[in-house]
């Protein structure tokens, strides 16, 4: 196993760990939907947690893709590629889509709260992810 090799298996065990966060933060979000009433402390303390999940998440991608060209293991490639295509096209869409709400609903009640640079940033990752589509 090479040092590029190494760097994404190192990837692999992080992002284990940060997929189940981001798994868990988009079902806390959809939960969070769901009910009637949105809770702005609730959907604030969450929109946080997802920042610093999406932050490791990002890490973690650049780790990969630096990587990925010099690594020769064909199934450690396509198990990155496969990474980084799920997030591309469900986990980033799944993570704006609910920030999308959050956002309208806590900009209905409050009148004051932003949330475009999260959408940036989600948007950014996609399309850098998307230049490694199948």
């Amino acid at each position: 196993m090479n040092k590029h090799e190494r760097a994404i298996d190192q990837a692999f065990s992080e992002l284990d760990e940060i997929l189940e966060e981001h798994t868990n933060c988009l079902e806390e979000g959809e939960n969070l939907l769901a009910s009637g009433y949105l809770d702005s402390d609730r959907a604030s303390k969450l929109l946080l947690k997802m920042r610093r999940t999406r932050g490791k998440l990002l890490s973690e991608i650049k780790r990969i893709i630096e990587n990925l060209e010099s690594t020769k293991n064909r199934e450690m490639r396509d198990m990155a590629l496969g990474v980084l295509n799920y997030l591309a096209l469900v986990g980033l869409d799944d993570e704006i889509n609910i920030i999308t709400e959050i956002s309208r609903r806590m900009h209905e009640e409050s009148g004051n709260r932003e949330f475009e640079e999260d959408i940036s940033q989600i948007k950014a990752m996609k399309e850098r992810l998307l230049q490694f589509s199948f």
